[in-house]
């Protein structure tokens, strides 16, 4: 099976327990700086094996038509819409500092390391817009 990696990259997002009484801890943000290397053994294994467990649920990977409160099916779009602009990293931050938004307001959330690719396997692209029903992917 033919799988091309378009980017790739891991995030680390750490934030500790809400103590009762405290202040929500904050969350740190540990950016990479680069992307992970589409030819590395170990990352195609990776993504093999994340396809594999991800490919059939339907549920994974589905968007709130929301767009306003819920941005990151937009911000998506307009990515793929422009993949020669290299935003992959700009985008991959942007989502990491919505989540981390959203970590900081959890009581139990405590973080980890979040991993972003944009690859097509035998023509079928990663991720689809569920409102129109259509592939996102590079023009």
């Amino acid at each position: 099976m033919q799988m091309d990696i378009h980017a790739i990259i891991v995030h680390k997002i750490e934030k500790g327990q809400r103590e009762q009484g405290q202040p929500a801890p904050i969350a740190i943000i540990t950016p990479r700086k680069t992307e992970l290397s589409h030819d590395d053994e170990l990352v195609i294994d990776l993504l093999d094996y994340v396809w594999k467990a991800y490919k059939t649920g339907k549920t994974f990977g589905s968007f709130d038509g929301d767009t306003d409160n819920y941005p990151v099916q937009q911000w998506l779009k307009n990515y793929l819409d422009k993949p020669a602009e290299n935003l992959f990293i700009p985008l991959t931050n942007q989502i990491m500092n919505r989540l981390k938004q959203q970590i900081e307001n959890q009581n139990f959330a405590t973080g980890g390391h979040i991993l972003f690719a944009h690859l097509t396997k035998d023509d079928q692209p990663w991720c689809n817009d569920p409102q129109n029903q259509r592939a996102l992917q590079p023009k």
